[in-house]
Order: structure tokens, then sequence, then C-alpha cells
């Protein structure tokens, strides 16, 4: 039933491109209401019951391994392939960030149930977000020849609803605080929007042409970001950590999630390769619905997560 959610609500937003509505302004109606309801009150809600243990530290940490790797990666590419430098950044800002909310969030509630999305929570905000609003904005600048300046950073960081919550939740935590029954009744509600709503939003943005101009990046961008990401993380956690269960199945399959949607805008407003950074979200999250179960089916029967 989850699964059957998950792909009607991102068909309903891709068809409904051919409504005679504003698609982008709905999109990012729908954007705006994930970004500052249905994901903060997840947050709040999983994050202040979390029990906190340095284990956590490991699915902080995947997003900024997957990032290090895919810097590697395309400066690899650009050598092997004479890419020029637009198409590197793009590629670094969509290879190197998941999409672990928009996408992530509804695929593991999914495959691990809701306790799965507490370390999703936990690699998207100190992982992801983080990564995309320091890592990302600097190398993003690099490649345009900007300079990124920290007090832009900062506020990046600062203003972001979502991690706001998370600093509040990780405080109620601390201090052993009980939401009351009320209140966590109203964050349970606002927190079930949330695949609706965000792929509805991804649906709504969903461009599937000049997939031929741009075949070659796509080939080896999506192939690192489905394929070789969450293939690094398993032989690392699993291999020379040790880890398994439900914890390194929900860091493995979140490093091959699709594309983040927000590195992608950033690559374009950035000039970086705009139809390629579309591209490379569009077609991952349609990848992604099938290599992210199957990422979860090989994890299971290695028994390992």
């Amino acid at each position: 039933m989850a699964f059957v959610i998950i792909f009607a609500s991102l068909l309903a937003g891709y068809l409904a491109q051919f409504l005679p509505i504003r698609a982008p302004e709905f999109a990012s109606a729908l954007n705006r209401y994930v970004l500052w309801c249905a994901l903060p009150a997840l947050t709040l809600l999983h994050i202040s019951k979390l029990v906190l243990e340095w284990q956590l530290l490991l699915p902080a940490a995947v997003a900024w391994i997957v990032f290090g790797l895919a810097w590697g990666w395309v400066l690899g590419l650009q050598k092997f392939l004479k890419l020029d430098r637009l198409t590197i950044g793009c590629l670094l800002l969509t290879c190197g960030l998941g999409n672990t909310s928009f996408v992530g969030f509804p695929l593991i509630r999914w495959l691990y149930g809701d306790s799965g999305l507490k370390t999703a929570i936990i690699i998207d905000q100190p992982g992801s977000f983080l990564v995309l609003s320091t890592l990302g904005i600097i190398a993003g600048s690099l490649y345009v020849g900007q300079q990124a300046k920290a007090s832009q950073v900062l506020k990046r960081i600062v203003r972001f609803p979502p991690f706001i919550c998370f600093v509040i939740a990780l405080l109620v935590n601390m201090t052993g605080y009980l939401m009351p029954l009320t209140l966590e009744i109203s964050l349970t509600g606002l927190g079930a929007t949330l695949t609706p709503a965000a792929l509805l939003a991804v649906g709504l943005q969903l461009k599937l042409k000049g997939i031929q101009q741009h075949r070659q990046a796509l080939i080896w961008g999506l192939g690192f970001r489905l394929l070789l990401s969450p293939l690094f993380i398993l032989v690392i956690y699993a291999g020379g950590l040790g880890l398994e269960g439900d914890l390194l199945g929900i860091c493995v399959l979140e490093a091959g999630m699709a594309p983040m949607i927000t590195g992608s805008i950033v690559a374009a407003s950035l000039g970086l390769q705009p139809a390629l950074a579309s591209l490379m979200v569009s077609l991952g999250i349609v990848l992604s619905l099938l290599t992210v179960p199957l990422w979860y089916l090989l994890l299971q029967g290695l028994g390992l997560g």
C-alpha cells in the first residue's frame, strides 16, 4: 500500500503538468509546505524521542563521505571525459548530494517503517542539508569562479526550518521533556502528509526531455549516485566497521537515493548546466524507485540490513 501511495503521488504530479494549471507555482507551494510544516513536524516528533548514542555519528557522516567521494569521482571524469567546468560542477552538486528527505523519507518509511525515519532524519539534517549548505555552496561557487561568503552560508543554515526544528528537538530530547499528547497527535498528522505532498511536488517538476544530448554525463553521474555511492557506504560501514541491521540498511539506501532537488536548484541558479541538473534529478528519481528496493532486497539476501 505504501508503494502505491508513493507511485500514485509521483505519477499524479507528473500528469498534472499537462493540466491547465501553473505547475511551477503549485510545486513551489508544495515544496514550502513540506519544508515549513511536514518535515519540521516529523523532525520534532522523532528526534525528540531518539536515544542519543555514538552510533548516530555514522548516519550523520554518510552524506559527508559520499560528497567527498563524488568530488574525487568528478575530478576523474574531468580528466577522462574532458568535460567542461560547468558540467563537472553540475555533476558534483547532483551526484554528490542525495534526495534523502523528499524521496528518501517516503521510501525509508515504506521499507523500514516509522522507526526508520529517526535514522533517516539524522542522515538528512546534520548530513545532506549541512553538506549542501557548506561544501555544496563552496564547490558550486568555485566552478563558476565566484567566492562563497561565510555569512551567506551561515544564514542559509540558521534560516532553514527543518534544521531549526532539528536543534529544538535535540534540546527537548536532552532535557527529557515529554510532549503533550495533543501536540504529538498534531505532529503525527502533519508528518503523515509528507509522502503525498513531497512526491506530488517532485512529480510536478519531472522533466525527461533532452536525455540524448546529455547521455554521457547522465550515465556517469547517475551511475555514481544510484550504484557506486551505496556500494561505497556498504563496503565502508559493513566491511570496515562491521555495521549491520536496519542502521546499515538505511545508511546504504539513503546513500543511493536520487540526486537532491535543492542541489540541482543551486546548480541551475549558478549557471552550472541547468538542463543537465534537471535531468539528473528527474531521471534519477524515476530510476531510484527501482534501484533503492533492489538494494534493500540485496541487503536482505545478504542478511546485513
